[in-house]
């Protein structure tokens, strides 16, 4: 098994787990204050756990040449790695730019009046809240960055797979290729 096969196994496992969490997280919101931005949330949140999902049965088509595959996956699998590949580049995009500016994002949150009501004393915690929104960002860049890996060999090895569906009668098809 070629290591891209591999890690392309791991990361759709690491997607499964971060965004199954995030899409419960996600729909509890939605139960909670149901609201057109947590529906939105779940949906982006959700995008990338419909393509793990899908992802896995091609992967099991691959390793084990007689494992069906309903007809709608390889282009569920296709639409789904596309969303999730715009999704992947948003979050790396906007929180690459969060990660280098973030005093513009705390500075709009401190100085709102219901805030300083809240929390008198929410200026002197400024830096910390500065870190914390950095070290956020730099989670989600690498998670955007791990999206958009695993969409990026989805989409390789589901070539691969149509390639071996389509060549019935060549069995020693290598997932190299």
């Amino acid at each position: 098994m070629p290591f891209s096969f591999t890690l392309y196994r791991f990361l759709t496992g690491f997607i499964l787990i971060v965004s199954g969490l995030f899409s419960m997280i996600a729909v509890l919101g939605i139960i909670i204050s149901p609201s057109i931005q947590a529906l939105l949330s779940a949906m982006m949140v959700g995008a990338p756990l419909i393509q793990a999902i899908l992802s896995q049965a091609i992967q099991r088509s691959l390793i084990h040449g007689g494992y069906p595959v309903k007809q709608s996956t390889p282009g569920g699998l296709r639409v789904m790695s596309i969303i999730a590949i715009v999704i992947g580049a948003l979050m790396v995009w906007s929180f690459t730019t969060l990660l280098f500016n973030p005093e513009a994002i705390i500075d709009v949150i401190l100085n709102d009046p219901a805030v300083r009501k809240q929390n008198p004393d929410v200026l002197k915690d400024r830096d910390i809240y500065i870190k914390t929104l950095r070290v956020l960002a730099g989670i989600m860049i690498v998670y955007g960055a791990i999206i958009l890996t695993n969409c990026s060999l989805a989409l390789r090895y589901l070539k691969v797979w149509q390639h071996r569906r389509h060549d019935d009668e060549n069995i020693t098809f290598d997932i190299e290729e």
